[in-house]
């Protein structure tokens, strides 16, 4: 018999290809096991070692012994005539079949699945490095799904040991952030959200999984004379590698600032195992401006923008340097976007809601417009005319939705998106848009806030319930989130959590806040209220807080029957009222409801049935849903209080446990409603179990 023909009769062909076909399905298995599990990088190769020194032994193996009905025999130890590998072979056969269609089924589902990642690739780290060092232009590549395919940036650090310089940092930090928030299929870790590691001593590790990202890329930035130096380093947390790093050392230009972030987005893109599209590169390549005065200008009022609180102060400390960055460069159409930015809001929150405000509002947006048609920038300022100015919700929706397609990631601007789609009554539609804000944003107090008074709004009290025991418990010193907390316990009728909340107000350990007032009213404390109220200031939003202070003061003295003091704070609120005229139409109709319910309470009818039906004209509700729903409660209360009291029910029966409506809570709990507890009618309608 010939070796060939013992090397057969033996099953060594059978054996080898069993094994070969064992040998890479485990390949596969660990190929695809590596990046699930985040194994070391070895893992494979030391598999595929195994493998390899595992052939030679099961060929010699198959060679030198027989499986028997005995067990394991040296070959030649057994009788010819009783020899089993005839049997043997056919079982080899089956199992080689088998085999077979596992790996065929294997690479059918690779094939359909495409959700294995690409091991062919270029490490990326070799990748990184040739585009920092060459600066191509970058290569077509796979689309893979990749598991470093998420990053956060954290602020970088300022290294110039110049306070003033932290606005250049932040700046640079920022911009980054808006080119990286371009790229398809990179989940970028938005800039509020980083800004909260500024200065911290948290590991790596942790950061990326409180942010929920597989990179960090951390750096740091110096000035000096006419230098800047940018260091930055890209790490894969799952196995504590950097992927890329690099320092550039460059003349402090417009051109060289811009470069540097480029090549640092190409080199992310490229570890990260992504593509840019053309579009995406010729983005890259183009500066805002060509003035570097300019430019930090711009820098300033953004920095002055971004800080935390909504109060007019940081829009007028931003307005100098608005205006000094389009000075330098006309041409700056981030500029003038900015420059409008400010202006609007200034008139929206009530700080300057004058016509001349409005017509600088309307220069600067008509420059954004000229100076950069089509633009992300642009289509923002549009958006925020509409809204701020002409109150188009819709038009002001679109623009938003028009901008994020150019520049997706940018969650101020979906904030606003979502606002846009509230004020429309599109409720489920503005929740939506807040939830995709807190998946790239986690920590975004902000948007959380805005999330929490929708659900307020929508009255969905459980939720909102929800979602505030989680928030409030992370974020305890936000006083928005806590005011929301507040306010969903007095919905309820726990009046006990919610005296918890503003207790440290009461006894004088911070500002006295309307709702800690508003505790002891629903509470019936009237002597405690006027107490507080006549030592000290109330605190609220707006510059409401002299007419808020009067008008309850005049409520609470009437509760205690004494009329003529009552009157005088009413008229006292009347006259700070009278001063707050506006040409916002917004503002006009928040400010006549106020006083539609002043004369109200006061007994003036007439006067006040004029001035709601004026709120109302200047606020419908088909064109606001939010405002709106806050006027129609307040021609609501008025007619009530006025006498038509089955219009009154109709209505309340109408808004009952609605957006924008009455709460039970609210009805059951609120002195101002006692002058129709004598109605049966009233006090069946808001009936409800839970509320004490």
């Amino acid at each position: 018999m010939s070796f060939f023909s013992e090397l057969k009769r033996r099953n060594v062909f059978k054996v080898a290809a069993a094994y070969l076909i064992v040998a890479w399905l485990l390949l596969q298995i660990s190929d695809t096991l590596v990046p699930a599990l985040h194994l070391p990088e070895w893992f494979n190769s030391g598999v595929a070692f195994l493998l390899i020194i595992g052939f030679p032994i099961a060929i010699i193996f198959a060679w030198a012994f027989e499986m028997t009905p005995e067990g394991l025999k040296k070959e030649k130890d057994i009788d010819r005539s009783q020899s089993v590998t005839a049997h043997t072979g056919k079982r080899l056969n089956t199992t080689i079949l088998l085999l077979m269609a596992m790996a065929i089924a294997y690479l059918l589902f690779d094939k359909f699945s495409g959700t294995r990642p690409d091991s062919s690739s270029t490490p990326a780290t070799e990748v990184a490095h040739s585009v920092v060092q060459q600066n191509p232009e970058p290569a077509p590549v796979a689309v893979a799904t990749d598991t470093r395919q998420s990053i956060a940036v954290l602020p970088f650090a300022n290294r110039s040991n110049v306070e003033d310089d932290l606005f250049f940092t932040d700046g640079i930090h920022d911009d980054l952030l808006t080119q990286l928030a371009k790229i398809d299929g990179l989940k970028v870790i938005s800039r509020t959200s980083v800004m909260e590691y500024r200065g911290t001593t948290k590991k790596i590790p942790q950061i990326a999984a409180e942010l929920g990202v597989a990179t960090i890329l951390e750096g740091g930035i110096q000035r000096a004379g006419n230098r800047v130096r940018i260091n930055a380093q890209l790490i894969d947390v799952a196995h504590d590698e950097h992927l890329w790093a690099e320092t550039y050392d460059r003349e402090m230009t417009i051109e060289n600032l811009f470069d540097i972030q480029s090549d640092i987005t190409r080199a992310i893109v490229a570890a990260v195992k992504l593509e840019l599209s053309d579009e995406q590169v010729q983005a890259l390549a183009d500066a805002p401006t060509a003035n570097l005065e300019a430019y930090e200008a711009y820098l300033r009022a953004r920095a002055a923008i971004n800080r935390a609180d909504y109060v007019a102060d940081k829009f007028f400390d931003a307005l100098p340097w608005a205006e000094q960055a389009v000075e330098l460069d006309p041409g700056f159409t981030e500029g003038w976007a900015i420059l409008t930015e400010v202006h609007g809001q200034l008139y929206w929150i009530g700080a300057d809601p004058t016509e001349e405000r409005k017509a600088r509002a309307a220069d600067a947006l008509a420059k954004t417009l000229q100076t950069g048609p089509g633009t992300a920038p642009a289509h923002a300022a549009q958006a925020l005319w509409h809204y701020r100015f002409d109150r188009d919700f819709a038009a002001a929706l679109n623009e938003y939705v028009n901008a994020l397609a150019l520049r997706p990631g940018d969650t101020a601007w979906m904030v606003y998106k979502a606002l846009s789609q509230r004020r429309l009554g599109d409720w489920d539609g503005a929740i939506v848009t807040f939830e995709q804000i807190l998946a790239i944003d986690p920590v975004n107090v902000w948007a959380m806030a805005q999330m929490a008074s929708t659900y307020s709004f929508m009255q969905d009290w459980a939720t909102l319930s929800r979602r505030l025991d989680d928030w409030v418990l992370r974020f305890p010193d936000s006083d928005d989130l806590r005011s929301e907390r507040f306010w969903t316990y007095m919905n309820l009728g726990q009046m006990d959590q919610a005296l918890n909340m503003v207790r440290s107000s009461l006894d004088g350990e911070g500002p006295l806040s309307m709702d800690a007032i508003t505790v002891l009213i629903w509470n019936r404390d009237f002597p405690r209220v006027i107490e507080l109220l006549e030592s000290r200031q109330v605190q609220t939003a707006a510059n409401m807080g002299d007419i808020v202070r009067a008008r309850t003061l005049g409520f609470t003295y009437a509760r205690l029957g004494q009329a003529e003091t009552s009157r005088s704070y009413y008229r006292q609120a009347v006259e700070l009222i009278a001063t707050r005229k506006s040409s916002s139409t917004r503002n006009e109709a928040l400010r006549l409801r106020v006083l539609a319910e002043t004369y109200a309470e006061m007994g003036e009818m007439e006067q006040a049935r004029a001035a709601i039906e004026q709120a109302v004209a200047y606020s419908p509700l088909a064109q606001d849903y939010m405002d709106g729903s806050i006027v129609e409660k307040g021609l609501i209360y008025v007619t009530a209080i006025t006498g038509d009291r089955d219009e009154a029910l109709r209505l309340i029966e109408s808004k009952l446990d609605g957006p924008g409506g009455f709460s039970r809570g609210e009805l059951r709990l609120d002195p101002r409603w006692d002058f129709f507890r004598d109605d049966e009618r009233f006090n069946t309608l808001i009936e409800s179990g839970g509320v004490k």
